[in-house]
């Protein structure tokens, strides 16, 4: 039957062909008993005859029409006209995701919201016992209401229930494949490798397909290529993808290992649900952290007005005060904060050649910090500032001056003379750069600035890694150090520390203000220790106070009065050091008060530092 428009099958009457979908063709029509505009599929002629082709026609239409989900097409009928088969599914506007990709890669922020949807969308047909079997671009709308899987014509129903040994030995001799012994059913591009080796595929195959796919989304590359059918197949079954950070630097490591671990070879290594899968992405799509909560707000805050909580800890050698501070212009709620340490916490490494000084996520939600593990060993610890204890990060041994990717998720550091990144879940740390003695790098937009060396300049290099290149020359006589870089929130600016070895109390050491073409590169504040930029202010020292003072990020003037938010922070003259670090959402200041102190309270204080009321005290052991 040749279809044109105007054509009539049973009440639909046929507007325009709308392409292909699988082995049939898509015609966008008209129901006339609804007066909806409908998709139509239909199995041509020469197919029809074939019982092989048109069992697989009949089992898309029993797969779909069991599936009732957002991210899934409609069924809405199944008919025959004068011996053609056809298919009527919702008619969707949008494009399709190979349509898209031609475009290039999707934002990482839409790549993740679409694949979440898909992921949900197949863990809805898993549990329904239906395989996709050839998930790919061209089987993924992109609408208004988000992705929808279309066609699943290669689907097969797979058995959930209980089946004894003499039934699946009966199965065993009697059923055969859909397809011909040795042929391949699918789009081979996204097949799963036992698949294409002739296993049966099952719900992990689908999500090998998805690994692909979101590769693919997230690059704008396949995830396999070759010049030849045999050449893909063989990269699938023997080769691995190159990891999404050296095509885009700035993706999170976890979002790089979850897609890793779809496209594991063998399926006992992948995710084993596609539910697993939604669970992961929806975490990363939601910026989540392992830290959760709410307390009621203690004290309304105007934006100089400050909240403080300081901990009086007992610790070994530096010992001190661990606070958290919080200055708004809004009256929003803090995130929770204990500021307690756990007897392992409190043999911390603040200061020193060696060390890694607390250092708060970006969202305020998680803190790291170097401490002393169970075999006597520094290595980093993760905390939520949520909980009470911190968990330390397999691989981070002897790691120091650790430092926030933007997304919160993922963390720099310097170990074993080498810039290192890994996620906070503690994947196997990546080197990115040569450092042999690291002092201070920043995670941004446009790649990690970083001090390679006790007596370099500032360097910026890819977070794939790569050639790193020198931003900053020391400038000798006056100085013989940039160091504790920070990327400025224009991505062309930044700040950094410069000191001079041979003259600490040097009029020219202090916080400079830089480009990233030099064309800008000047003395900001004169301090003996690193600042930090936050939301609209730089905190840095005066002596041991640390002041808060208006600082305008896009041409690196200071204005206004320096107000003092702390009395007597640790610092460490050997490198330049404070032992502070803030958030900006929320405006949250994790600090260590330089002394020992024995026994521990909570205190409200002013902007003066003077004591408002104490909340609690408790003692606390000595180690």
């Amino acid at each position: 039957m040749t279809i044109n428009s105007g054509t009539k099958l049973g009440p639909y009457q046929v507007i325009q062909p709308a392409g292909s979908g699988g082995m049939g063709e898509v015609y966008k029509a008209r129901d006339t008993r609804l007066d909806r505009t409908v998709a139509i599929k239909v199995l041509p002629s020469h197919l029809s005859a074939d019982a092989h082709f048109r069992e697989r026609f009949d089992r898309e239409a029993r797969a779909v029409s069991s599936l009732q989900h957002p991210h899934i097409c409609v069924l809405h009928d199944v008919g025959q006209h004068e011996g053609t088969d056809y298919l009527v599914m919702e008619y969707l506007e949008g494009e399709t995701l190979a349509e898209r990709l031609l475009k290039g890669p999707l934002p990482t922020e839409s790549a993740l919201r679409y694949a979440t949807e898909i992921a949900d969308a197949l863990d809805r047909a898993h549990k329904h016992g239906i395989v996709h079997r050839d998930l790919k671009p061209g089987n993924i709308m992109l609408t208004k209401s988000g992705a929808k899987i279309l066609d699943f014509g290669l689907a097969k129903e797979r058995k959930v229930s209980a089946i004894d040994a003499n039934t699946m030995t009966a199965m065993a001799t009697q059923a055969k494949p859909l397809t011909s012994e040795g042929s391949i059913v699918g789009t081979f591009q996204y097949m799963a490798p036992e698949t294409l080796e002739g296993t049966e595929a099952d719900a992990r195959s689908d999500i090998f397909s998805f690994g692909a796919v979101l590769y693919e989304m997230l690059t704008g590359k396949r995830a396999f290529t070759g010049k030849t059918q045999a050449s893909i197949i063989a990269a699938i079954l023997a080769s691995e993808p190159p990891p999404i950070a050296t095509i885009l630097p700035l993706t999170p490591l976890a979002l790089d290992r979850l897609v890793r671990t779809c496209l594991a070879k063998d399926p006992d290594d992948r995710f084993q649900s596609a539910h697993d899968v939604y669970l992961q992405l929806k975490w990363l799509a939601d910026g989540s952290s392992t830290a959760s909560g709410q307390m009621p707000v203690i004290l309304q805050r105007n934006k100089r007005e400050v909240t403080l909580w300081a901990l009086l800890a007992a610790a070994v050698l530096a010992a001190g005060i661990f606070g958290a501070l919080y200055w708004h212009s809004t009256q929003a709620k803090p995130l929770v904060v204990r500021a307690l340490l756990s007897e392992t916490s409190s043999r911390l490494l603040s200061t020193g050649d060696n060390a890694s000084p607390i250092v708060l996520s970006p969202d305020g939600k998680t803190a790291v910090y170097s401490a002393l593990g169970e075999l006597n060993r520094p290595m980093l610890y993760v905390r939520p500032v949520a909980t009470l204890t911190g968990t330390p990060i397999p691989g981070t041994e002897d790691a120091k001056f650790s430092f926030w990717s933007p997304d919160s998720h993922s963390l720099g550091f310097f170990q074993n003379a080498k810039l290192r990144i890994s996620d906070i879940s503690g994947t196997p740390p990546v080197s990115i750069a040569d450092a042999p003695d690291g002092r201070g790098g920043s995670w941004g937009p446009e790649g990690i600035l970083f001090t390679p060396d006790t007596r370099e300049g500032i360097f910026r290099v890819d977070t794939g890694g790569g050639a790193p290149k020198q931003i900053t020359t020391v400038k000798k006589p006056d100085a013989s150090t940039n160091r504790w870089p920070q990327w400025l929130p224009d991505g062309k600016h930044f700040l950094y520390f410069a000191g001079d070895h041979n003259n600490v109390r040097s009029d020219k050491t202090g916080e400079y203000f830089a480009s990233l073409d030099l064309k800008e590169d000047r003395l900001v504040v004169r301090t003996n220790a690193a600042a930090q930029y936050v939301d609209g202010s730089l905190l840095y020292l005066r002596d041991s106070a640390l002041v808060a003072q208006d600082f305008d990020a896009s041409t690196g003037k200071l204005s206004g009065d320096a107000q003092v938010i702390a009395q007597g922070v640790n610092s460490e003259i050997t490198t330049w050091k404070a032992v502070f670090h803030a958030s900006s959402d929320p405006n949250m200041l994790v600090y260590q008060i330089s002394g020992s102190v024995t026994g521990t309270k909570l205190q409200w204080v002013d902007l003066s530092g003077k004591v408002l009321g104490t909340v609690a005290a408790r003692k606390h052991s000595l180690m």
